[in-house]
């Protein structure tokens, strides 16, 4: 029997159930799968058919997690390591080494936010951070992007053009909730997203002041936490927006999809943007999305069909966008059912695996 490790998180948010269920289509032919779950977790997953472990770190990174990994490999002899995130440096080293045939890294962000986070840096620090993960990356067999434009973001910003790669869009589970028809609905637009600059909060505030003028009673829903809390909250009290902005904080994984399926229109503000799990999360309840034109989001968003785009930078576009999915939302609404089918676990994850398995050495 075959064995392959899957580095991921606990399951209960989209990209960690992505895992899981990839675990589970391994499994089902025939594989053996250990998931090792980074974060410290008091309580791991019950599974018959998967094997969970935990990092010894919280973030598995230190000189631990390299020893705790290197016995695994040494133990169950892999033939596929698969990891994202904190745990690509420490599954690509061990493997590597180890000779592990399928040294398998998931790409799911773009290069922008890396730069942000390193901006206060010296120059040299980040020029040094973005080489040692260059080198890291060379150390896989296999990339996987979420998208194209993930793709070719990555591919530059990293040096990674001789690289064997596959591009599978992120996937959801299908929705167990009733499909609400627009008169059904509240009349609110929603943003779900982190409370952090380049989610473009504050962007989407200003253009929504105009959107107001010919939408009097239409609210707009934020949800999420973040560093930008606070001078969000002041800038809606600086537009007179108290009557029609609300807050609501962090909202469980679970809960989510009602606050979509309530809503006529999802928004995605952002200015830098992989893919975005809230976009085909919104499309599965039947709800379009108006996007900002990031790598994702043009994937995504069939324009003028599932949803539309708008700019950041063009003060009536959000105004625009919305008068015109409002005067056809019902056809945009059932495209944007039927799109969903392309980003739905239960249709595409033995697809994904099947990509996967192709790939294999």
């Amino acid at each position: 029997m075959q064995t392959i490790f899957i580095s991921t998180s606990m399951p209960g948010r989209a990209r960690p159930d992505y895992f899981m269920a990839l675990a589970h289509s391994f499994t089902n032919k025939g594989y053996r799968v250990f998931m090792i779950i980074d974060g410290k977790p008091k309580n791991l997953p019950v599974n018959d058919d998967i094997i969970f472990l935990r990092w010894p770190n919280k973030r598995p990174t230190k000189l631990k997690d390299i020893q705790f990994l290197w016995k695994l490999i040494k133990k169950y002899k892999p033939f596929v390591l698969i990891s994202s995130f904190g745990s690509v440096n420490v599954m690509n080293i061990c493997g590597f080494f180890l000779k592990v045939k399928n040294r398998v890294n998931y790409i799911l962000s773009v290069s922008e936010p890396f730069y942000e986070k390193t901006t206060n840096h010296k120059r040299l620090k980040r020029y040094f951070l973005k080489i040692r993960k260059h080198l890291v990356y060379k150390l896989a067999t296999l990339i996987i992007y979420n998208s194209r434009g993930t793709e070719i973001d990555s591919k530059s910003y990293f040096n990674l053009e001789n690289k064997e790669f596959l591009v599978l869009y992120n996937l959801v589970e299908s929705t167990d909730i009733e499909y609400k028809l627009k008169e059904k609905r509240n009349n609110q637009i929603v943003i779900v997203g982190s409370l952090i600059k380049r989610k473009g909060h504050i962007f989407l505030l200003n253009q929504f002041k105009d959107t107001i003028k010919i939408f009097p009673e239409l609210k707009l829903l934020i949800i999420g936490s973040g560093s930008e809390k606070q001078n969000l909250l002041k800038e809606v009290k600086n537009l007179g927006l108290e009557k029609n902005v609300e807050f609501l904080g962090e909202v469980p994984n679970k809960e989510i999809d009602h606050y979509f399926s309530n809503s006529l229109i999802s928004i995605s503000a952002s200015k830098h943007e992989a893919f975005g799990f809230v976009n085909i999360e919104a499309l599965r309840e039947g709800t379009p999305v108006i996007s900002t034109k990031t790598a994702g989001g043009l994937e995504i968003i069939n324009n003028n069909i599932n949803g539309c785009f708008f700019s950041l930078d063009v003060q009536n576009s959000l105004t625009k966008s919305i008068k015109k999915l409002m005067r056809d939302w019902e056809s945009y609404s059932e495209n944007a059912k039927q799109s969903f089918d392309s980003y739905s676990m239960e249709k595409q994850i033995d697809v994904h695996r099947g990509l996967l398995i192709s790939k294999f050495r």
